[in-house]
Parts: structure tokens; C-alpha cells; sequence
């Protein structure tokens, strides 16, 4: 469900993306980026700023990256995806 969550947002427009087919999207680590490179170091930056933390993707891979382990409480993933709804409404 969490996942889900996360995938719903950046499947609803170009806005986000995702580079893994949805067959083969982990459950766990969901990779995803803003189709506009230059957007993803100011979605760091705020979404630091609003208690959101280490969601810099890959050191090889690059882009943005979402860890849900089985300790990331419901509340954090709503969080989320309610900050990515508002960030691609302010600079979509």
C-alpha cells in the first residue's frame, strides 16, 4: 500500500517518472526523478527542509529514491506523497 502510494503520484502525470517498468518495481525501493533534472536538487533541499529525509537516489543511478522498509511508519509515506502533489503543483 505504501508503495502504491508513491507510484500513484508519479504515475497521475509526466511530471515525475519512474524508470522501472511497473512489473518490476520494488515494493521497497521506489526510484523516481523529475523529468526536469534540474527540479530534483530543489525537491532535496525542501523536502529536507519539511523533516523528509534521504530520498537522494543511487550514487551510480542518480535521481530520487524512497526507502519503505517495514519501520516507515504510514504517516511519513503520506507525508510524502502529499509533498510531491504540492512540489509538482508549484513547479510542474
Amino acid at each position: 500500500a505504501q508503495s502504491q502510494a508513491i507510484y500513484r503520484i508519479i504515475d497521475e502525470d509526466d511530471f515525475f517518472y519512474c524508470p522501472v517498468i511497473p512489473e518490476h518495481r520494488s515494493i521497497m525501493n521506489v526510484c523516481f526523478g523529475t523529468r526536469d533534472e534540474s527540479q530534483q536538487q530543489r525537491f532535496l533541499g525542501e523536502a529536507e527542509a519539511m523533516g523528509l529525509a534521504n530520498l537522494a537516489g543511487h550514487s551510480h543511478g542518480g535521481g530520487l529514491r524512497a526507502s519503505l522498509y517495514n519501520a516507515q511508519p504510514d504517516a511519513a509515506v503520506a507525508a510524502l506523497a502529499s509533498f510531491m502533489s504540492h512540489f509538482r503543483q508549484r513547479y510542474g
